[in-house]
């Protein structure tokens, strides 16, 4: 008696297993896991000059894999006019995109009418929390001369062009901004 108890036992346990398999195969992995990370949104300047800078990511396409973004800055310099970085990105891995950015520095008048004194290319590494909401990067500033982009003429540095001044930077963190309930007004 023993013995048949053993084997209707494993035999159950068998059914259970074959079951369980069947539900997991239908339902597939959670969505969370399944689904590639699509970043998007407005992030807030966490480390680096804190609540300075603002990055807005706009998806190139559907699938997450490019997107274009621009960081804006709160503050204005005092010796020259910046415009904003405009910046590309492509996905490296799951949640790791390489990004480069440009911004122009201008004298004597504001960005359309000064002259620019110099291009700045920003690239490296980007990585968001599994969650996006927070974004962290490291990488390098090249500062070049007009001069140094004569053909074509397009806003970057001509090809093997070396930077009159380079540094690296970061981390540089960013923290999503999040849709809060309205605040109550003041009396």
């Amino acid at each position: 008696m023993t013995r048949k108890r053993i084997i209707a036992l494993l035999s159950l346990m068998g059914i259970v297993a074959v079951a369980l398999a069947a539900a997991l195969t239908v339902q597939g992995k959670p969505r969370s896991s399944r689904a590639p990370f699509k970043p998007r949104g407005a992030y807030v300047g966490l480390l680096g000059t804190p609540y300075r800078w603002m990055f807005t990511i706009i998806p190139d396409d559907p699938s997450g894999n490019t997107f274009t973004a621009i960081m804006e800055y709160a503050e204005a310099e005092e010796d020259f006019n910046r415009t904003n970085d405009v910046f590309t990105a492509v996905r490296t891995g799951k949640n790791t995109y390489d990004i480069t950015g440009v911004q122009y520095h201008t004298e004597g008048g504001p960005f359309l009418t000064g002259e620019v004194v110099a291009i700045v290319v920003s690239s490296g590494p980007l990585t968001f929390s599994d969650d996006g909401n927070i974004m962290t990067w490291s990488g390098t500033f090249a500062s070049f001369l007009p001069e140094q982009d004569i053909d074509p003429m397009d806003g970057f540095p001509d090809e093997g062009e070396e930077p009159f001044f380079c540094f690296a930077s970061g981390p540089v963190q960013g923290k999503r901004v999040q849709v809060i309930p309205p605040y109550p007004p003041t009396p």
